[in-house]
């Protein structure tokens, strides 16, 4: 997925609880719709997250064990909440 893709569905589970719940329940599923690279399906089946913050970083971390220090442009250091 592209970095826009990633920030268009962050935000949109923000803002839509029900997104939001399926993103936290079944990450692969929810994220289809956006691009989901193979390689980001394996990362984000094994998040298991209970807050959009906590999925948020999981992935930013698994991202950055896998491909380098950043992930397509997100810093890791950032801890935003949510």
């Amino acid at each position: 997925m592209s970095r826009d893709d990633w920030e268009q569905a962050i935000a949109r589970a923000v803002v839509e609880r029900s997104f939001r719940a399926r993103l936290l329940a079944d990450p692969v599923d929810a994220l289809t719709d956006y691009g989901l690279a193979t390689g980001e399906s394996h990362l984000v089946r094994t998040v298991r997250a209970h807050s959009l913050a906590e999925f948020a970083a999981k992935v930013l971390r698994g991202a950055a064990s896998a491909w380098g220090a950043e992930f397509d442009g997100f810093a890791l250091d950032s801890e935003a909440p949510c």
